[in-house]
């Protein structure tokens, strides 16, 4: 083979390649746009929510020390209402009876399930998650 007949097939390869290098390129997703930021403000109800990560996460406690070391000022009240096994569906969250959905649960307000049962109505608090501290104005939502 000729010098010729080099050169040329050089040029192809590199022809290839970079047609190749493109193709891939316009392949790739466009850029993304930063990640919002997370804001945080005084007196914020932060719940996390999830399946067996977020679950475990009650054994440690390193998440709400991060927040509250973070936001030393904000007073937040943190809650762990995650269960393993939770699935993204609330359908698909067994619970106990009575127990609450997860929009009663992150709302902080729930009816009493069977007020004619109860002997006397007013040692009960209408909304009977009133205390409980969970009225979410922020939400981490671990699944998967």
């Amino acid at each position: 083979m000729d010098s010729r007949g080099t050169q040329t097939t050089v040029v192809r390869a590199h022809a290839w390649l970079i047609a190749t290098f493109l193709t891939a390129l316009l392949a790739l997703p466009p850029a993304m746009s930063p990640a919002a930021q997370l804001v945080i403000e005084e007196g914020d109800h932060i719940c996390i929510i999830g399946g067996g990560v977020a679950d475990a996460m009650q054994h440690t406690g390193w998440l709400e020390v991060m927040l509250q070391s973070r936001f030393p000022e904000s007073r937040l009240t943190i809650r762990n209402l995650a269960v393993d096994g939770d699935e993204v569906d609330p359908a698909k969250r067994l619970r106990s009876a009575d127990f609450g959905s997860p929009d009663q649960w992150l709302t902080g307000a729930a009816p009493i399930p069977r007020p004619g049962e109860i002997a006397d109505p007013s040692i009960v608090r209408e909304n009977r998650f009133e205390l409980v501290g969970t009225a979410a104005d922020v939400i981490f939502a671990f699944f998967g």
